[in-house]
């Protein structure tokens, strides 16, 4: 009897999903049980946590019982990086310390990896007080990133009445960017409150180019100086869920 046998085809979606874990930590809790399997991992700052989730309907196989351990997120993805589109993927862990990846196409492969001890890599969840829900398309936030990246460190997010508008200043320069509420650049604009928040643009960008080619919507909540929640669905209904912490100015 195994405590995990999973098998999966759609090795995009893990392989981003380990690029992006690993662009903000070398450790990841590794979460299994009848309802899927979760990573969670968060950058040695606290400043940023990723939390992604392949549910059991993602796999085309999968048993196993309840059980949570670390794992080390780079050796993860050297393992599943060469794999190719066709490629069936088994996750197998015989003991509690083991984890064979088994590599099934053109070229068989298997690999084990050392299971880490989850005391030592254990995250909770931040708390959101949530006063804005918003909706775009992932191409449309990377490219208002990489616009206002540009000319500033740090994204400001203000939540309107008639819309959102991103912006970010350096110097005497202030780049901005607006949405119009019912525009089709912004399905979901839900705001209980007008509310304005300011966050790292660098820790934004590198997840979203990690996790841009598995999704095409993107969900964001927030509060005033609240952390911000970014929602990534992908079409095997596996999904990321990143949070990054306000910036805060002295």
């Amino acid at each position: 009897m195994y405590l995990l046998s999973a098998k999966f085809t759609n090795v995009s979606e893990w392989r981003s999903s380990l690029r992006a874990i690993n662009k903000i930590s070398d450790e990841t809790i590794f979460t299994f049980n009848k309802e899927g399997i979760t990573f969670r991992g968060m950058d040695p700052t606290h400043v940023a946590l990723l939390e992604v989730n392949f549910p059991k309907s993602s796999f085309t196989e999968f048993s196993s019982s309840n059980l949570i351990f670390g794992i080390n997120v780079k050796e993860f993805l050297k393992s599943v990086t060469g794999i190719k589109k066709n490629d069936v993927v088994e996750l197998i862990i015989k003991r509690k310390n083991v984890l064979k990846i088994k590599i099934n196409g053109e070229q068989k492969n298997d690999i084990n990896l050392t299971l880490i001890d989850e005391s030592k890599v254990n995250q909770p969840l931040p708390r959101i007080d949530t006063k804005s829900k918003i909706s775009l398309a992932l191409d449309l936030l990377g490219d208002i990133l990489l616009n206002i990246e540009k000319d500033s460190e740090q994204l400001m997010i203000n939540s309107l009445e008639d819309g959102i508008e991103f912006s970010g200043k350096e110097g005497i320069k202030n780049n901005k960017i607006n949405l119009k509420k019912g525009s089709i650049d912004l399905p979901l604009h839900d705001i209980e409150e007008e509310s304005i928040s300011s966050y790292d643009i660098g820790f934004m960008v590198k997840i979203i180019k990690s996790i841009g080619k598995s999704c095409k919507i993107v969900n964001m909540e927030y509060g005033n100086q609240t952390p911000v929640k970014i929602l990534f669905k992908m079409s095997s209904m596996a999904k990321a869920e990143y949070y990054l912490a306000p910036r805060v100015e002295y």
